[in-house]
């Protein structure tokens, strides 16, 4: 008999605290912030996604990413974190930034996503 790994991929996907500056300085007030929480197993392969919804104007290509833990402690940069082996260390809050620049100076989109995680003992 074969086990199967179980991965625990985590999408969170909302417009928390937007923002978008076009070129004349005008900014578009934040959305509320959604804090979403997850519980996992330790041991567990955990993939943390960060999808966002962009506005037409700015091309996914052109989005970049930042992951960092509360304490300000960047863990990486692509759309996707991955936590191969979660432990009780594991748990907390993440927050994935992502930012877009649309061609002129001054003129950005950027979006913040937080989740938190928890991580339980597997039974």
């Amino acid at each position: 008999m074969r086990l199967l790994e179980t991965i625990f991929i985590v999408t969170f996907m909302s417009l928390s605290e937007a923002n978008y500056r076009p070129l004349h300085g005008i900014l578009r007030p934040a959305q509320p912030t959604f804090v979403r929480q997850w519980t996992v197993f330790t041991g567990r392969r955990v993939v943390l996604n960060c999808s966002v919804e962009l506005p037409p104007e700015v091309n996914p290509r052109q989005v970049q990413y930042r992951w960092e833990r509360p304490e300000g402690n960047v863990i990486g940069y692509s759309k996707l974190y991955v936590i191969p082996n979660a432990s009780l260390s594991d748990g907390g809050m993440y927050v994935c930034h992502s930012t877009a620049y649309l061609g002129y100076p001054g003129e950005q989109w950027s979006n913040r996503h937080r989740l938190h995680l928890e991580i339980s003992f597997l039974k």
